[in-house]
């Protein structure tokens, strides 16, 4: 399957396309979070969300743009969300920054939830 064929399908909702898609470009966005995150387990996590984010947001992708370019664009931005959430918990140096797994039990805490949270007036 050609990866073009592959994301018209996986715009209908066919799951072999899907596979396709995650096989083809697993290491790509992978290895490029590693380099990011220097953690594994980061890296892993953000590379699962980001394509769950788009397989969700498959409909909005723009053929004119490579779709390699895209994935990792998305990776890109939900490493510098993950980021954006450390740095409110945890101003510290790099190599201070806890693991993604660490954060989320953090975030289900209810009294941080309270305080990360906006209120609602």
């Amino acid at each position: 399957m050609e990866v073009n064929q592959a994301i018209e399908k996986a715009k209908k909702n066919n799951q072999i396309a899907f596979n396709f898609l995650l096989d083809k470009f697993w290491n790509d966005v992978y290895g490029f979070l590693i380099k990011r995150t220097e953690n594994e387990n980061d890296a892993e996590d953000i590379t699962i969300q980001t394509f769950s984010r788009a397989f969700d947001k498959i409909n909005s992708y723009n053929p004119s743009y490579n779709f390699k370019t895209w994935l990792i664009t998305i990776s890109k931005n939900l490493h510098i969300d993950f980021l954006r959430k450390i740095k409110i918990i945890f101003p510290k140096t790099k190599e201070e920054i806890p693991s993604i797994e660490l954060v989320k039990l953090l975030m289900n805490l209810p009294h941080l939830k309270m305080l990360l949270l906006p209120s609602k007036i």
